[in-house]
């Protein structure tokens, strides 16, 4: 007699055949399931609403057999947006695996940006504007400007050179691709 398994975030279906401790993509699976579905997250990452997942990975095993044939390995996160800039959906054509630092490299946070283009925040007590990204994990000062538009085209130079440095790193040509079409292609993604 086979165990009933409820629905995990509503959509989810864990018909691994060995226990989720022992599935590789287990959490992965399940976080992409969060982001999508939980509005308790939702609430604290509002970026993320309007996300969806295909239906073919609500599935656990068909999500794992794709993960596992496409780049998986533990450390790697699944982005959904280097592909196409603002996809909203997770899906085995929209997503691929991808280090932390590129990760963090392209997100862009519009929602702190007050009113000024991405990269570019207002010094206090002057008339100068700051341009700053965030490169190896880290946040750098690239300069400060006397417009915005200047700060911003600074911090998009700044991109596109980290994005080639990124891409020399890597072996894998999926990735040196991915990373090609955002250089680019980058105006896309500050959208």
């Amino acid at each position: 007699m086979s165990r009933q398994r409820s629905s995990v975030y509503g959509v989810g279906i864990n018909d691994y055949p060995l226990p989720k401790r022992q599935c590789p993509t287990y959490v992965t699976w399940l976080e992409m399931l969060r982001r999508c579905y939980s509005p308790i997250f939702q609430k604290r990452n509002p970026t993320y609403i309007g996300c969806t997942v295909d239906p073919q990975w609500y599935s656990l095993s068909a999500f794992t057999e794709w993960a596992l044939n496409n780049g998986y390995e533990k450390g790697l996160q699944l982005d959904k947006d280097i592909l196409s800039p603002g996809n909203k959906i997770y899906g085995p054509d929209t997503c691929i695996f991808v280090p932390n630092e590129i990760n963090k490299l392209l997100t862009i946070n519009k929602s702190n940006t007050n009113g000024l283009p991405v990269g570019v925040r207002k010094k206090s007590n002057t008339t100068k504007y700051s341009a700053e990204g965030r490169k190896d994990n880290k946040f750098h000062h690239i300069g400060n400007y006397d417009t915005p538009e200047l700060a911003h085209e600074a911090y998009k130079r700044f991109k596109r050179n980290c994005i080639l440095v990124y891409k020399e790193r890597y072996d894998k040509q999926y990735l040196k691709d991915a990373l090609q079409r955002v250089h680019d292609n980058l105006e896309e993604y500050f959208k």
